[in-house]
């Protein structure tokens, strides 16, 4: 593959790319340096590619690689509050007492959304935001992360009942 087709292959799977290292990783910068190395890494190793498969999937590999050493990295590093209010300042769901304007209650429902989604696990979470985001259809998912399919809906099943339990108090829920 020439550098010309590289790229443009690159350019058309980049959402998908993208939307992946944020699932894995929970984060959107973090996300953009995955993405980044994976297209160099993947370069360096375009003699690997075999013409004919699915160089979004094999992408993808790059990425699930370098966004899981990264989080295996991370998780060695994390430290864990042990003052009790921090703790409960690190989990709180319901709507702060300071959001006067309908603004203010949009910011907090934004935040509140990206926390919820951070607690989904990094398959669950990724699963959900090529769904959602990139409008994939399971077969498609599961093609680009390498696994069944039933393997995908049930975490799509699980990450959106555990989103709905993490927002339930913004609905007036009990949870």
């Amino acid at each position: 593959m020439d550098r010309t087709t590289f790229a443009s292959e690159y350019r058309k799977a980049f959402p998908k790319l993208w939307t992946l290292a944020v699932g894995l990783c929970g984060n959107r910068e973090q996300a953009n340096d995955i993405v980044q190395d994976a297209v160099i890494r993947s370069w360096t190793k375009i003699n690997q590619f075999e013409q004919g498969t699915d160089f979004c999937s094999w992408l993808a590999r790059f990425v699930r690689n370098i966004a899981l050493n990264q989080n295996r990295k991370l998780d060695r590093q994390k430290t864990m509050a042990t003052d009790p209010l921090e703790m409960d300042a690190q989990i709180q769901l319901s709507i702060p007492d300071e959001c006067h304007s309908a603004k203010d209650v949009e910011e907090s429902f934004d935040e509140r959304v990206k926390s919820a989604l951070n607690r989904l696990s990094s398959m669950q979470r990724s699963c959900l935001l090529l769904r959602v985001v990139n409008e994939l259809n399971v077969a498609e998912i599961a093609n680009l992360l390498e696994i069944p399919a039933g393997t995908v809906t049930s975490h799509l099943s699980r990450g959106k009942s555990r989103l709905r339990e993490f927002l339930s108090p913004l609905a007036g829920g009990t949870k």
